[in-house]
């Protein structure tokens, strides 16, 4: 499509999105006819404003035929028109939010195109709607929102075929995430609104916020992105029916299509939810298998910073302990005897095939959401799998670095670990009395200088020597298990 004369009507042009898109078509040469609930925003601005409320049927019908009536025709429509979602959930919020977003992203593009297809049909024109990639893979506490663009979808999907022969073609543009806009601040949404009604999910709620403060917003655009693609859906001879509006949108999409049992889509989408400490403690648990994994095997009699431990006696509680946690985790209760299983000779790939079990066990579908039963800490205890992730990241960071102190290997911990295994030591296990009994799990605090390093902060609260190194020479190597 091209031509000074071609009208193009745009919905949703108050900001973002919608007003870039207005702008760049009007530069282009189509008379465009930007529409808003409120035109009067868009004063002063290189195209023709004029009122239209998508869920309105009158107010529709009403504006195309001024459009009409002003310039004989319309070539383009863009549905763009849209609310952010406004609630936690369905459940705790009610249908009445529900059916309002489905009110405007749903049947608003409905309602538009339907009443802009007899025009079209006239002109050759075409129907150009702004979808996402909402609506192919769906969101958490995004509910109204996915299942609207999901339908929208459908709705174009079955459209497409029927249009074109007719003389109408429909293209669905695909953007991920949107920067600079408004869309989301009209919503009136904040992270206090979505928590106070949130109920059962709260804890569901927090993780997936901080996540997202956390990460950002992977493959995000800005609306003037986004309209640079919508125009050449406006103006290429045959465009398709779908077009993703950035190499991460591609590859988000291709996840969802090559996905038919919807697995590896659950996975990604349940990853939203879960707890940064989850991610650190796969870290932490990975950066242990390599150091043991390093240990060279005139090591394995070396001393460690666990006195009463050679360094292959450490690796074997190490091992011991990925496993107890594994089975607590998946639900196993078992007496503190089970936890002391035999390790096979092959010490380094006993203790591999340990980590992956125990990463693997709280990563588990609701793992977080059940209860264990810890018969080796404190004789026994029942805590939630949460703070039983908290503890077995504290172990994982502690004995990761008595296997870097004893082989004389370097370890890294990064501002945020330290940080997290710092308040579950706090939390958990103070420094104090208990710590000064036999057998503790940690010896009583050392002291260091204020000004430390955070990492040897840690090791002394947790009763470590920051500086400790393996005076005893070389032994013989290790030839099985103690």
């Amino acid at each position: 499509m091209s031509g000074p004369k071609r009208v193009v009507l745009i919905t949703g042009c108050s900001s973002g999105i919608g007003r870039e898109t207005a702008l760049l078509a009007a530069r282009a040469g189509f008379t465009t006819i930007a529409t808003a609930r409120d035109p009067g925003r868009l004063a002063g601005e290189p195209f023709e404003a004029r009122r239209m409320d998508v869920t309105d049927e009158e107010s529709i019908a009403g504006c195309l035929a001024g459009v009409i009536a002003d310039h004989g025709r319309l070539d383009a429509v863009v549905n763009n028109a849209g609310v952010a979602n406004t609630f936690t959930s369905v459940e705790t919020a009610g249908m009445a939010p529900f059916r309002a977003g489905f009110e405007v992203n749903l049947f608003g593009v409905v309602a538009v195109t339907r009443a802009a297809l007899p025009l079209l049909r006239a002109t050759g024109g075409r129907v150009v709607t702004v979808g996402s990639t909402r609506g192919l893979i769906g969101q958490p506490f995004n509910e109204a929102y996915s299942a609207a663009k999901f339908a929208v979808e459908g709705f174009l999907e079955s459209l497409a075929p029927m249009a074109a022969a007719t003389g109408v073609r429909v293209v669905l543009v695909e953007p991920g995430p949107v920067l600079g806009t408004a869309f989301g601040a009209n919503a009136g949404v904040t992270r206090e609104s979505l928590l106070a009604e949130a109920g059962p999910y709260t804890e569901a709620l927090t993780d997936y916020l901080d996540q997202v403060a956390r990460g950002g917003h992977p493959g995000a655009q800005t609306g003037r992105d986004v309209a640079e693609v919508l125009l050449r859906a406006l103006t290429d001879e045959a465009p398709p029916f779908r077009i993703m509006t950035s190499d991460w949108g591609t590859e988000y999409a291709r996840t969802k299509l090559a996905d038919p049992s919807g697995a590896a889509v659950l996975a990604m989408t349940r990853s939203l939810l879960l707890p940064h400490t989850l991610d650190l403690h796969r870290r932490a648990v990975l950066r242990t298998v390599a150091l043991v994994d390093a240990i060279g095997d005139e090591q394995w009699k070396q001393p460690t910073p666990c006195a009463e431990w050679t360094l292959a006696e450490l690796v074997e509680h190490m091992t011991r302990e990925n496993r107890g946690f594994a089975a607590a985790v998946r639900g196993e209760r078992m007496s503190a005897a089970g936890w002391d299983t035999p390790i096979g000779a092959d010490l380094r790939a006993e203790h591999a095939s340990s980590a992956d079990e125990v990463i693997a066990s709280f990563a588990g579908e609701s793992a977080l959401a059940r209860t264990v039963w810890l018969p080796a800490i404190r004789d026994g205890i029942t805590l939630p799998a949460r703070e039983a992730l908290g503890f077995h990241l504290l172990d994982a960071v502690a004995h990761g670095w008595d296997v870097a102190a004893a082989t004389g290997r370097p370890f890294d911990a990064d501002d945020d670990t330290l940080a997290a295994v710092r308040a579950v030591a706090e939390s958990d296990v103070p420094d104090g009395p208990r710590r000064r009994r036999p057998g503790a799990t940690f010896a009583p605090a050392v002291a260091v200088p204020d000004d430390a390093p955070g990492l040897d902060r840690l090791l002394a609260f947790l009763g470590r020597d920051p500086g400790f190194r393996s005076a005893r020479s070389p032994g013989s190597p290790f030839r099985g298990p103690r």
